[in-house]
């Protein structure tokens, strides 16, 4: 278990209420590749594989745009006693860290929360908690109860069978509206899978790599408020694909709209120059067969933490595209070395739990060839 660093030299709020990413800070200096021949290479391969093109962009929004108010709608006002709350748009696409290949857009929909919904920390896994509702006591009051087809055992609030009610409202909603091309993916419903729809642009002049949209819809509960900044957010989604039965009462504590703040600071301070990079190194995902073996979410976390290291706003003004994308490398590079990746809020989870030692070697090579050797950098981008 890695050491958690003390609040009091970082604070999530801090973060949240300050200029962070503007503070003056010492910065380490790199050695990252120097010329303009790298660079080069890299933003022909940002225009080639992660910039979407107006016209991509334009149309995948007026499919969204078709789809999105008819099915929210159907999933807010369903047939069950529980009505959801305005959505929460969350992952790469509300991020802006969407590439052009594929376009995924995960949506949370919280829960109307009548009365009390009690997180209970779950022994032995961080980030995990149950839910658990006010308790039953009489005939009258099952009868009276909200939240009959949502509650588990031990008066819990359930993921598996939020999934499966929102699965029943969206199909319902499939039925009725009969949009071209759109399914519903079956299989997906579970506690480690929320329901995923599945949409294909027609238009002749778009790529077929680009044609399909897919949106995953997710339960959520909000507790506490947004504007005081003390509001936690859970999903009905397991990230570690637990098989344990005791898990399916286990909701996930997501952080999206912290990240996303942080993000945006980010983005203002060096002008996009990390974001590029980010997007950069998630492309070549799909060119890399080690590099695949982390996720996204992963490489986002690891470069939340470089920021977090390195706040000197004139420090990362001064960074060329390629001196950040290195710098990401090299940072991914020390946390596979230490088979530790802190999640950046929710203390005691590592990112890096899980992944064989192999597969972590093999990642701890591939990061610090490719921070090392321009040729082989080069290849893969031109590959």
């Amino acid at each position: 278990m890695f050491t958690r660093v003390d609040p009091a030299q970082k604070s999530d709020k801090y973060f949240l209420r300050q200029r962070w990413d503007e503070s003056p800070a010492v910065s380490q200096q790199t050695d990252a590749m120097k010329g303009s021949t790298i660079r080069d290479a890299l933003e022909d391969f940002y225009t080639r594989e992660v910039e979407i093109p107006a016209t991509l962009s334009e149309i995948r929004k007026a499919k969204l745009d078709q789809i999105l108010p008819g099915l929210v709608a159907r999933i807010q006002r369903n047939t069950s006693r529980v009505r959801c709350l305005e959505p929460i748009y969350v992952g790469s696409v509300a991020e802006e860290l969407n590439t052009r290949q594929g376009s995924d857009l995960n949506i949370i929909l919280p829960l109307s929360v009548v009365g009390t919904v009690t997180p209970v920390p779950a022994a032995h896994q961080p980030g995990m908690y149950e839910l658990r509702l006010p308790r039953l006591f009489n005939i009258k009051e099952v009868n009276e109860d909200r939240w009959v087809g949502w509650r588990g055992d031990r008066d819990c609030l359930s993921p598996v069978l939020a999934n499966k009610m929102f699965r029943k409202f969206i199909t319902k909603w499939h039925e009725v509206r009969q949009h071209t091309g759109t399914v519903v993916e079956p299989k997906t419903a579970g506690k480690t899978s929320p329901v995923r729809v599945v949409t294909t642009l027609s238009e002749a002049e778009i790529d077929p790599q680009d044609k399909i949209l897919s949106i995953e819809l997710i339960p959520g509960i909000a507790i506490g408020r947004k504007s005081s900044g003390d509001r936690r957010l859970f999903v009905a989604k397991d990230f570690n694909l637990a098989t344990d039965p005791c898990c399916d009462l286990l909701w996930t504590i997501v952080t999206y709209e912290n990240e996303r703040t942080l993000l945006s600071k980010v983005n203002k301070a060096d002008d996009g120059c990390r974001l590029r990079a980010l997007k950069i190194l998630k492309a070549l995902r799909c060119k890399d067969e080690t590099l695949a073996q982390l996720t996204t979410y992963q490489m986002k976390h690891a470069l939340l933490h470089l920021c977090d290291e390195q706040v000197d706003q004139t420090h990362w003004q001064r960074r060329k595209l390629e001196q950040c994308f290195v710098e990401i490398l090299r940072k991914l590079a020390e946390f596979v070395a230490q088979k530790e990746l802190p999640h950046f809020f929710v203390e005691k989870v590592n990112l890096m739990e899980g992944i064989p030692e192999r597969t972590l070697a093999k990642l701890e090579s591939r990061f610090k060839v490719l921070s090392r050797r321009e040729k082989e950098l080069g290849r893969l981008l031109n590959k």
